[in-house]
């Protein structure tokens, strides 16, 4: 399916005109809808902090290492330029949302060389209800997922080209977009392993070091911050044992509850006040969540399989947004589940093609790093909000293959006729 349409058909004007309309739905639902996400609260007032005391704590005086830094100095930088206002910030994630799906539209280029999957992958992203959804909300999910898509851009450039300069830029974004999303921690070595199970590590290996050595060079500033205040190694941010307590307590579903606030407070008070840093809960939680798997194994998969369902087949935003609104959220059930159906044909669809590159690896990659991490922890239908850029690549590169298939039988069964 390749070079069936060239590059120099692509018209910059009308990817303007694409961009100006993907921010205008955008700008309308931030308008319409404005939302906020049980995080907000702790973003806003470390952006605060950040802004009044140059300190990443929630109180001005106490360092925090519980929340990753890149949303809260995002929203910090919109208060110091327009004063603490939030719809500034929807704004803006409006704006980068919509540059993400021109990101969609490059991307498979990249992959497919192929005019018409792009503009294609661009018209999704542009209508998409989640990413839409997610411009509304202030929460992380708008900027993680266009730094990590640009990422990837440059990650598969670079794959497809044998360019290091390439790797060293898609390893710096990554490492911004991990100190948005600390469960992108790991993804470096993951994507390494899957690539040498498709090429040999000794062709992989050199672009390998750029790629993850940018990637701890970026996150290492951090990481030396949280070291000298809190005396520990934390990579990004404490809330693997939390997260891992929660994935794995039966009552709660494996999932989220409003219950955990009032649990931290109480396990504060089991620790010495002296000695600054959440870590402590964190490990404490960790501990507990190891127990509870090692002693009941069965139901931790059951849950991990349950959390798996609910990340993949609900929606983000069904309470906060569409409750009462039952026409809007089955029409957009329907969508969402016509893109998984989509994604899945084309992930059939290319590997029966044959002719994979390492490059294409790459949005499959990340969509089973991610299922599988928060399966593992916990898992909230927005958490996928980051790689559905990558579920679209696979989906309109199935849309049409699907549909050159249907023209291809309609002129065989015409010609047989005639």
């Amino acid at each position: 399916m390749k070079n069936s349409l060239q590059y120099n058909k692509i018209n910059c004007s009308i990817l303007i005109l694409l961009f100006f309309i993907s921010f205008t739905i955008r700008l309308v639902a931030v308008l319409a809808l404005p939302q906020e996400g049980s995080d907000s609260g702790d973003y806003i007032k470390l952006a605060r902090n950040i802004r009044a005391h140059r300190s990443f704590s929630y109180d001005g005086t106490i360092p925090d290492d519980s929340r990753a830094p890149l949303y809260p100095a995002f929203i910090a930088s919109v208060f110091f330029v327009c004063g603490e206002s939030l719809p500034p910030i929807r704004i803006i994630q409006a704006g980068l949302d919509a540059l993400t799906c021109l990101l969609v539209f490059i991307c498979a280029l990249i992959l497919w060389e192929n005019v018409l999957i792009a503009y294609l992958g661009c018209g999704i992203a542009m209508i998409h209800p989640s990413l839409i959804g997610s411009t509304t909300f202030i929460l992380s999910e708008t900027i993680a997922t266009h730094v990590i898509t640009f990422s990837l851009l440059f990650l598969m450039l670079a794959m497809k080209r044998s360019e290091k300069k390439y790797y060293m830029f898609s390893g710096i974004l990554l490492g911004i977009g991990t100190l948005g999303k600390p469960i992108c921690l790991l993804f470096p070595l993951f994507l390494f392993m899957c690539c040498c199970m498709y090429k040999k590590w000794r062709w992989v290996l050199p672009f390998f070091i750029i790629f993850i050595g940018s990637f701890c060079i970026t996150i290492l500033p951090w990481t030396a911050r949280n070291f000298f205040q809190f005396n520990k190694f934390i990579p990004v941010s404490s809330n693997i044992g939390g997260n891992l307590w929660i994935g794995s307590y039966e009552p709660w579903g494996g999932t989220y509850s409003s219950e955990m606030n009032a649990l931290h407070n109480r396990l504060a008070v089991k620790f010495d006040p002296t000695i600054k840093g959440h870590y402590r809960i964190d490990d404490y939680l960790k501990k507990e969540a190891l127990k509870r798997i090692k002693s009941d194994p069965t139901t931790y998969i059951r849950l991990c399989l349950g959390k798996t369902v609910r990340f993949w087949l609900r929606i983000p935003g069904e309470e906060e947004i569409l409750r009462d609104r039952f026409i809007l959220k089955w029409l957009i059930y329907l969508s969402h589940y016509t893109l998984l159906c989509l994604f899945v044909y084309g992930l059939i669809a290319l590997c029966k093609n044959g002719c994979l590159a390492v490059y294409h690896i790459i949005p499959l990659t990340i969509i089973v790093y991610f299922t599988l991490l928060h399966a593992a922890f916990s898992a909230l239908p927005r958490f996928r909000i980051p790689i559905i850029p990558m579920v679209i690549l696979l989906s309109s590169y199935g849309l049409v293959h699907f549909y050159r298939r249907l023209r291809t039988d309609k002129t065989r069964r015409t010609a047989s006729a005639s």
